[in-house]
């Protein structure tokens, strides 16, 4: 299944959800419980075949989720606050849930503990479009891909740098390896890589020997700050991607599907 006809179907489903206001088509968990919590360290989000566990998620994060977009597509009230609240999540889901049901219960858990009102429009916005460089493309199609649920992206600091590979650092050399463009997108918009919402414009589909190495300045060295998960600058990942990927961004305004979020509460309704 392509990138793109896959995008196509995800866009059906979520604009299926309650983009129309209405929740009660939509699948729910077997039970919920949610919880205002005291924020007392990192998020942690746990999921299985089974149940999902978040702990202390903040309002905007329980959205993200809801809705696999990049967050540039999410348009927020200009009243809602900050990171107010925190909370615990855990919820289990009926047994023999598809996928897709399972993406789209806890949009429904948001519409009725949240009252979460949202609809879809097409907005356009600056984007970065993502291209094969002038050079030429300078990665290769992996022999040995995984497969379309394995994780296969990682993310090192070492002395030498800041570092993104196609393997687990856990797994085999000789195990299957290897990034879609897709997936390094959404790595690359999901952690604010760049000042705007990245595109794929490259037509690349599959999955390829994509790594980067982004090697620190002079007297730099892998500080607690860099262990604890900060990332090279925009400039930075621009610079690498081209010179070792052949991947180059351009500055363009494209028509982008936006969730304009009406309405949401910070306060859940009770258990």
């Amino acid at each position: 299944m392509s990138n793109r006809f896959f995008a196509t179907i995800l866009c059906c489903v979520l604009c299926s959800g309650i983009a129309d206001g209405q929740p009660s088509g939509l699948p729910r968990f077997e039970a919920a419980s949610v919880r205002v919590v005291p924020y007392a360290g990192a998020v942690e989000m746990n999921s299985d075949a089974g149940r999902l566990d978040y702990r202390q998620i903040n309002i905007k994060a329980l959205v993200w989720v809801a809705f696999p977009i990049s967050t540039y597509q999410i348009v927020w009230p200009n009243a809602l606050p900050g990171n107010v609240n925190f909370y615990d999540v855990q919820a289990t889901y009926p047994a023999g849930s598809s996928k897709a049901e399972i993406q789209l219960m806890p949009q429904r858990l948001l519409a009725e503990r949240f009252h979460l009102r949202t609809h879809w429009e097409t907005r356009n916005s600056p984007v970065y479009l993502l291209k094969i460089a002038k050079g030429g493309l300078k990665i290769q199609k992996s022999p040995n891909p995984p497969d379309e649920k394995t994780l296969s992206i990682s993310i090192g600091n070492s002395p030498d740098g800041w570092s993104l590979h196609d393997r687990l650092a856990s797994g085999s050399p000789t195990g299957p390896f290897g990034i879609t463009v897709a997936k390094l997108i959404q790595y690359l918009n999901n952690n604010f890589v760049f000042d705007r919402m990245v595109m794929d414009g490259t037509g690349l589909d599959g999955y390829y020997d994509i790594n980067l190495l982004i090697k620190r300045g002079i007297g730099e060295s892998a500080s607690a700050a860099d262990t604890a998960g900060k990332l090279p600058d925009g400039e930075m990942f621009a610079a690498a991607m081209e010179a070792q990927l052949g991947l180059t961004l351009q500055k363009q305004t494209a028509p982008v599907n936006t969730l304009i979020v009406d309405r949401i509460d910070t306060v859940p309704t009770p258990n």
